[in-house]
């Protein structure tokens, strides 16, 4: 955090701030995390969504990409939009390449996601392992990335991302307020995979 400057005011020392998103992070709510360190609640939100930058920073090379999207509901459970997750792992080291929220699972979502992919991978470009979705191998060859799709073996590693997340959301039932905004909820995503990646030693 000090050192991509998330934060212009210095009066709460960073190893505060880094205890109270891990606290959330690990499960707690924003208001126990708030409680905990007599804050407000928003300071808690405010720092936590500042992490999501630290994604943006995510640099290669990463020799073997895997991809995989999975539905994160918005709304009530009995009546709400199901939106989609993009995620992208580095094979390796489990790093959290890309994330991408987009309410639908289209093909210029796909070639948006793989474009970020490519480009965090400078200088060389991975190889992207996918599933059976068409738009992997579609907007993967338009872009000239080269791609594979395999069953099982190295995807495990993003399903049990995705997973891991889902259980993080079983905190709020696993859905978003009705109310809540596209950008909040890719921000939250995205500082959850910020954390991630920080927690890996990565």
């Amino acid at each position: 955090m000090g050192a991509r400057r998330l934060f212009s005011r210095r009066r709460t020392p960073p190893e505060i701030r880094a205890q109270a998103v891990l606290m959330y992070y690990s499960g707690m709510s924003f208001r126990r995390v708030a409680d905990f360190f007599a804050v407000a609640m928003e300071t808690i939100r405010y720092w936590w969504n500042r992490l999501a930058f630290l994604l943006d920073y995510v640099r290669g090379p990463h020799g073997v990409v895997v991809a995989d999207e999975t539905k994160i509901l918005v709304g009530k459970r009995s009546a709400g939009e199901t939106w989609t997750l993009w995620v992208a792992i580095d094979a390796t080291t489990l790093q959290v390449v890309n994330a991408k929220f987009a309410r639908h699972q289209q093909n210029l979502d796909c070639r948006d996601f793989l474009e970020e992919i490519r480009h965090k991978s400078r200088p060389e470009s991975p190889i992207l392992i996918h599933d059976l979705g068409p738009w992997y191998a579609i907007q993967a060859e338009k872009i000239g990335l080269a791609h594979q799709h395999v069953r099982g073996g190295v995807r495990s590693l993003v399903e049990c991302w995705n997973r891991q997340l889902k259980h993080r959301l079983d905190g709020f039932w696993r859905v978003f307020p009705w109310n809540a905004r596209a950008e909040q909820m890719e921000r939250w995503l995205r500082s959850y995979a910020a954390v991630w990646n920080i927690t890996r030693g990565w």
